[in-house]
């Protein structure tokens, strides 16, 4: 990854305290460029996953590199959202 968006946390989710730790596989291209992401593991909370979602799409990716060239990969955004 180059560089991780700071997931931001649903002022009701917080305020209700709402925790948990959402994974969200990202698939890159060649490039680096996005090219899908779906939830992997659900925090169990909607606003939670889609507050995830939201900052892995907002992050910037290298792509994997085998045999010296970048191949499409797939990396795993984990947001934690603890309430501290």
């Amino acid at each position: 990854m180059r560089s991780a968006a700071v997931p931001r946390y649903p002022d009701l989710a917080r305020a209700a305290g709402v925790t948990g730790t959402v994974g969200i596989a990202v698939t890159l291209s060649p490039t680096g460029d996005i090219v899908a992401t779906s939830i992997d593991s659900s925090s169990g909370s909607v606003p939670l996953d889609l507050a995830a979602l939201e900052a892995a799409r907002a992050s910037t990716y290298t792509p994997r590199i085998v045999d010296c060239k970048a191949v499409p990969s797939t990396y795993i955004f984990k947001a934690i959202f603890d309430n501290q």
